[in-house]
Order: C-alpha cells, then structure tokens, then sequence
C-alpha cells in the first residue's frame, strides 16, 4: 500500500481522520474530499488509484458520485470502496451494481478495510 493515492470521501471528519490515520500509517498518500462535488474536483486534479466513498452525504449522494464517475472513461476501472453508516437490505448489490468495487459497513473494522483495499489495488 505504500505510495498508493486514495481519495477518501465523507461528510463526516471523524471518520476521515480515522481512515487517513489508518491509510497514512500504512504508507498511503490520501487525499481528502468532505463530499460528492469536491470528489469530483478531486479526481480532475489528482491522479488516484483508489477511492473510498461514504455513501450517505448531502448534496451529492454516493451513488450519483459513482455514476458520473463510471460515465467516464478514466475512471472505468477505478476501485471504489463504498462506506455506509445506514446499511440496509439490498444495499451491497445496489452498490455493486452503481459501479462499487467493494461494500464495508461502519463502523469500519480497520483490518477489514486495508485487507479490502490490497485486494483491489491496481
């Protein structure tokens, strides 16, 4: 994971900090977007090989984010690991289908998401 680029997305800064801490000790270099617009903006400006999206956020929602980002053709391929708080019957496949690469719910078990994360690291 070391040198990787993750963009990581959510409205709440708990959790941002949290998952930055997790991903900066394991060598990660994060990029930090508080919602759907400035993720958008972040994937113009930044080079990434992973995104980590919250779900449920104001303004854009996570899969009107997932969608557009799917709609382009350099970020066909992009992993997305999709977070939510509100997990609900349905959801995983929703995700997968809103072009998710992989679904963990919160609160986030740290070991589960970086083994997540290596699994989809281009």
């Amino acid at each position: 994971m070391a040198g990787s680029r993750i963009l990581v997305v959510d409205d709440d800064v708990r959790s941002l900090y949290a998952i930055r801490s997790v991903l900066e000790d394991e060598g990660a270099h994060v990029i930090i977007a508080e919602n759907g617009k400035h993720c958008l903006k972040a994937l113009l400006a930044h080079e990434v090989d992973l995104l980590i999206l919250d779900l449920m956020m104001p303004g854009m929602h996570g899969y009107e984010v997932m969608e557009y980002i799917r709609k382009r053709p350099q970020h066909k391929s992009l992993p997305i690991i999709v977070l939510t708080a509100k997990a609900l019957e349905g959801d995983r496949e929703k995700c997968i289908q809103a072009g998710a690469t992989a679904y963990i719910s919160k609160p986030v078990d740290n070991k589960h998401l970086l083994d997540v994360i290596q699994q989809h690291l281009p």
